[in-house]
């Protein structure tokens, strides 16, 4: 009897993929993505509003602070913005 092994992919919450997202974006060569990961996070962003609109949201705040001299700190309030962001993100699920 031949028995057959079907792959089911996992389900991609919006959790594990906050939890990757800055890593994706950031594309920081000691910090990449496993192939898999990769693959699925892409997925997933695809096809999620929600993660749609943090990763844009991540995109903003990065690249206000790339154009910020590198001795000047974000703001408390943008910092404590995007931390609540992940948060609600991560407590949703």
């Amino acid at each position: 009897m031949k028995v057959s092994m079907t792959v089911v992919p996992r389900m991609i919450t919006c959790r594990w993929a906050a939890r990757r997202l800055q890593r994706y974006l950031d594309q920081d060569p000691s910090g990449l993505l496993p192939d898999d990961d990769l693959r699925r996070l892409e997925a997933h962003l695809a096809t999620c509003e929600k993660c749609q609109g943090l990763a844009s949201e991540y995109r903003s705040v990065s690249g206000m602070l790339a154009r910020l001299s590198l001795t000047c700190e974000p703001d408390a309030a943008t910092i404590e913005r995007v931390q609540q962001r992940f948060e609600l993100v991560l407590d949703e699920e």
